[in-house]
């Protein structure tokens, strides 16, 4: 990996003990997850045996406490990864806009555009912390100890336990991959028709017949529905 393709992905991760605190404090948490479904499950099941309740005692307790460690577990690790990520940030703007200092004004003929893009993109830097390095994370820790648990049990379930979790993390990246770049193919094609059919509508403020023949509310509803798919586009609304 090129020394600039490593500092991009350093500048938008957090460089603090909180930040692998959080990381740690998450894994706990999806730790305290499996173990909550896997304790839960099994106490349903040997309770419908109707056996003494001191055998059922134990997988009691380890329920609630669990149950409340998962709870707290998400909320510190929330607490935690963005309070680091929003850290991050607070450094990461001065440091790029000293960057742009010998390039003003002459060098940025749209000074709006690009401080605005600026401050966009910033703030896209605690996606990468937030929503891309702890699941993964989170996701790979927890997955090696249920192979190693279920291996401890039954060696044959922990082989396809392996086998289906490699096949669906080899799966799940190109996919998503895939998702992530036609999402964003759409939406920057939808924002620019909206642009173009925002400038040929003359009095979009205070023309309520403008408005409607003009395709601006059809657009913005397609532009909508690219952050949220699940939303149906109708231009009543």
């Amino acid at each position: 990996m090129s020394k600039v393709v490593t500092a991009r992905y350093l500048m938008g991760l957090p460089k603090t003990s909180q930040f692998k605190i959080g990381l740690f404090v998450a894994v706990l948490q999806a730790i305290f997850s499996v173990a909550l479904l896997a304790t839960s499950a099994w106490l349903i099941s040997r309770a419908a045996e109707q056996p003494p309740i001191m055998y059922l005692s134990i997988a009691v307790v380890g329920v609630r406490g669990f149950a409340v460690g998962r709870s707290a577990g998400r909320y510190a690790e929330r607490i935690l990864l963005h309070d680091s990520a929003f850290k991050m940030l607070k450094l990461e703007r001065p440091r790029i806009l000293e960057k742009l200092i010998p390039f003003a004004p002459a060098g940025m003929p749209d000074r709006g555009a690009t401080i605005s893009r600026l401050v966009n993109d910033v703030d896209e830097l605690q996606n990468l912390p937030i929503r891309v390095i702890a699941p993964v994370v989170q996701s790979m820790v927890v997955s090696i100890l249920a192979v190693f648990g279920v291996m401890l049990l039954l060696p044959s379930a922990a082989l396809v336990l392996l086998s289906t979790l490699l096949a669906s993390f080899f799966l799940a990246f190109p996919l998503s991959a895939w998702a992530s770049a036609r999402a964003d193919s759409t939406s920057a094609k939808t924002k620019s028709e909206l642009v173009s059919d925002s400038k040929s509508c003359k009095y979009m403020v205070g023309c309520r017949k403008g408005w409607k023949k003009s395709k601006v509310p059809i657009t913005g509803l397609r532009l909508r529905r690219t952050a949220r798919p699940w939303l149906p586009v109708s231009a009543n609304h």
